[in-house]
């Protein structure tokens, strides 16, 4: 029997219910240290995100998720991003 894991949903948002701006840019998220991301993110061995997520972050830059297993949960993604990120349809 495989042991259940611990599943642990952690999200910003903001007063009107919003994560990310109407842009898209969810930058207000890291600029209040009180938010406790940094000692949730630092137990965090998995993440699991959207595929609008993933190509936000991606357009950011080089992939800050190194060593995390990351599902991006898509429709229409096919390519390999790495062994640590893996495509579910």
């Amino acid at each position: 029997m495989v042991p259940m894991r611990a599943l642990t949903l952690f999200i910003s948002t903001s007063s009107d219910g919003k994560v990310a701006r109407e842009n898209g840019d969810v930058d207000w998220l890291y600029k209040d240290p009180q938010t406790g991301f940094d000692a949730f993110y630092s137990e965090v061995d998995t993440l699991l995100i959207g595929r609008a997520t993933f190509e936000r972050i991606l357009s950011r830059g080089a992939w800050p998720y190194i060593g995390k297993k990351t599902y991006v949960f898509s429709k229409n993604l096919k390519n390999k991003f790495g062994d640590d990120i893996e495509i579910v349809n």
